[in-house]
């Protein structure tokens, strides 16, 4: 969510002010924070794994569930465009071998990235409901400081609007 309004944002101030296509400072920002943040969640992801909860599992189980289907998906969808090349067209060969790898990568990092998203929230509230707190997103008071905060950097690029 975040990153579409900071992408329309830049598209708009792009046409408005006709200025470069170069990505502005809170993309970069923003790319930058999202690896940080996983990194950090996965961590704590780990840390909490040996007593996990059964909510712990099926939310892993489901998201990565559905992102290893989405990549088997693209790479089936890719391998049936080389496999159904007409041979007459062989030297356009490289060129679809490259748009069709192109988009299939592109697919499959999108749809990963967007469940990445909603991963982490619902992972985040399952550690927070296994360390005391509830669904509903109030945190206990004793890790209320990580929820806040990463309430918070998930908010931060709304101020590039």
């Amino acid at each position: 969510m975040s990153l579409s309004l900071i992408t329309i944002h830049r598209a708009m101030l792009i046409a408005k002010e006709r200025q470069s296509t170069r990505p502005g400072f809170w993309l970069i920002l923003y790319l930058g924070g999202v690896v940080i943040g996983l990194t950090g969640l996965i961590t704590e992801v780990v840390r909490n794994w040996a007593q996990r909860t059964r909510a712990m599992e099926i939310i892993c189980g489901v998201f990565g569930g559905i992102v290893i289907l989405a990549i088997v998906a693209a790479l089936a969808l890719f391998m049936l465009m080389i496999i159904s090349e007409n041979e007459d067209e062989k030297e356009s060969r490289w060129f679809n071998f490259s748009v069709t790898w192109i988009g299939t990568l592109t697919a499959a990092v999108t749809v990963t990235g967007i469940l990445t998203a909603l991963w982490s929230d619902w992972i985040l509230a399952a550690i927070e409901v296994k360390e005391g707190g509830s669904w509903a997103g109030l945190p206990s008071s004793d890790i209320a400081w990580l929820y806040w905060g990463y309430f918070a950097a998930k908010r931060l690029p709304f101020f590039s609007i």
